[in-house]
């Protein structure tokens, strides 16, 4: 849910804002699909430092920028 709320608000102009906690839960569950994503719905994961702010890896990894 956190992806698609990212993406509406992201077509909409806006900024999607959420606690550091709910995007570390995220990746966590993303990482739990990890091989088994859909191709469709997710593009390859993104290069980011690994010192990156949270949202910034866990868009990175969904292939999100």
């Amino acid at each position: 849910m956190l992806a698609h709320s990212w993406d509406v608000a992201s077509i909409g102009g806006r900024t999607f804002r959420c606690g550091d906690e709910q995007r570390a839960a995220g990746l966590v569950a993303a990482r739990l699909v990890g091989p088994r994503r859909d191709p469709q719905q997710y593009g390859p994961e993104l290069v980011v430092d690994p010192d990156a702010p949270l949202e910034r890896r866990f868009l990175a990894y969904l292939g999100r920028a």
